[in-house]
């Protein structure tokens, strides 16, 4: 599964900082406010989207933790929380915490992609499509959201409309690995064997990990 994660939304100051400066900085500048406030959920959720960025779950996850029990409507420590989650395989309260984030913010398309991976990860093609559809109306410009849906089209054998969203992936993202690999299959599936071998040695290069496009 992809989860084009780690696009997050936050709206203030510290998405603001993230973006401008070098990881040590909004860090130091997250920590100086919550020393100066520890009420300030602000701060405890931009600390723990630097941490999150850094792949550091657990601290991350007691951040957004605490900015959630000091302001239970922030949306984007929700769905962080649900990133979070879902890294961990912890399906229910990933759930949960992404429906908490569209309940504050029915606008993060995050938060669908994160829903329309557990459906899909539960089979239920249909509501994972209409998770994904929806991020995409968001914003169409996230290539994880397009693999994803089609995802969704190769489980139900529509192989020119997966191939479609393979390519829309690779358009926004053409060093996308998962994406040259999913074409890869398409391409095995309607037997142009030569075009399959590209893709699958374009996915290895890109991402010497993936075992399944090796073993084609």
């Amino acid at each position: 599964m992809n989860l084009s994660l780690i696009i997050i939304h936050m709206q203030e100051k510290v998405a603001i900082i993230c973006c401008q400066e070098n990881m040590k900085k909004p860090k130091s500048y997250s920590k100086k406010s919550i020393e100066i406030y520890t009420d300030y959920a602000l701060a405890h959720e931009g600390l723990g989207l630097i941490l999150l960025s850094k792949g550091e779950l657990n601290e991350a996850q007691i951040e957004l933790e605490t900015a959630l029990k000091l302001d239970h409507k922030r949306s984007g420590a929700h769905m962080n929380l649900g990133i979070i989650y879902l890294n961990t395989n912890k399906h229910d309260k990933a759930q949960k915490a992404f429906e908490n984030a569209i309940k504050f913010n029915p606008d993060l398309a995050v938060a669908h992609e994160g829903l329309g991976l557990i459906l899909l990860s539960k089979r239920d093609f249909d509501g994972a499509q209409m998770k994904f559809e929806t991020a995409i109306k968001l914003n169409p410009d996230i290539a994880g959201v397009h693999l994803n849906l089609g995802v969704v089209y190769l489980n139900r054998k529509e192989y020119e409309k997966a191939q479609m969203k393979f390519e829309t992936a690779l358009t926004l993202e053409p060093d996308f690995a998962d994406a040259h690999h999913r074409l890869g299959l398409i391409h095995m599936i309607k037997k142009e064997f030569d075009k399959a071998q590209v893709k699958f040695e374009t996915a290895l290069t890109l991402n010497p990990e993936l075992a399944g496009a090796r073993n084609k």
